[in-house]
């Protein structure tokens, strides 16, 4: 599966200044934290490598307590940069996440 940390097209449309995440994760970072679902070809189902949890969990939870790295690190129990990692692939894919969160929520 291609994450698409790696494409152009992912660091030339920027995002609008108020969606801005704003945080810098070199693409080693993403690719150590950052693995697809064992069975789903999706970017919105990717996970944290090797603990499992979704990124589009820790990002629902970031938005419903307005945690930042750091919390959800300590909250969900796992390495800062994991969770820095986390924050940048949404960053990086935001429509597709946005759209797990809000057929979670429905």
């Amino acid at each position: 599966m291609d994450h698409g940390w790696r494409t152009a097209e992912s660091y030339e449309t920027p995002l609008p200044p108020r969606q801005r995440v704003n945080v810098t994760v070199p693409v080693e970072v993403l690719e150590r934290w950052i693995a697809p679902h064992p069975r789903r070809d999706d970017f919105a189902e990717v996970r944290i490598r090797d603990v499992g949890v979704p990124v589009w969990t820790l990002i629902g939870y970031q938005q419903a307590t307005g945690a930042d790295y750091r919390r959800l690190a300590h909250d969900y129990e796992i390495p800062d940069e994991a969770a820095r990692a986390a924050v940048r692939y949404y960053e990086l894919h935001r429509p597709a996440i946005d759209a797990r969160l809000a057929e979670n929520a429905a």
